[in-house]
């Protein structure tokens, strides 16, 4: 009946490679949870693996936690949420664009920026001064904004 799928250490470490990859990522000292297409969860709460599994016989279970990341082919997307919990965010050291100042007001108007990025990455995270405002597909000369 649950629709998550509690991941092993094979496919965690696999996805903190990813993080780490791409964003610098190297611990994540949480239990992860897959929901379908490609979306991480998460948790670290009181229940173990064990009563998350039993609780998912008896109802359906769509989430559990706060969404880590978005995982397309070979490219993962970090979440607004995960971007800015202290044990995640302190690690991030790749894939960071500082944005402009006189841009932030655009941005969390949920628009697209115009501007040549010379990255590589696929996906990066936006920041100004100390805080993340969210990630952004690098379109080379635009960044694709995922702010509802």
């Amino acid at each position: 009946m649950m629709y998550l799928k509690l991941l092993d250490n094979a496919k965690k470490k696999k996805i903190v490679e990813m993080l780490e990859k791409e964003y610098g990522i190297k611990k994540l000292p949480y239990l992860l949870v897959e929901s379908g297409s490609g979306k991480y969860w998460i948790y670290s709460g009181a229940l173990s693996k064990e009563e998350i599994k039993k609780i998912g016989d008896e109802i359906i279970i769509e989430t559990i936690g706060t969404k880590l990341c978005t995982i397309d082919k070979d490219d993962i997307r970090l979440s607004f949420d995960a971007l800015n919990i202290p044990e995640i965010k302190r690690q991030i050291t790749k894939g960071v664009y500082e944005m402009p100042e006189e841009k932030i007001k655009e941005w969390l108007k949920g628009e697209n920026i115009e501007t040549e990025i010379n990255a590589d990455e696929e996906y990066l995270i936006i920041k100004n001064q100390d805080d993340f405002l969210g990630a952004a597909k690098n379109r080379k000369t635009f960044l694709h904004n995922y702010i509802p």
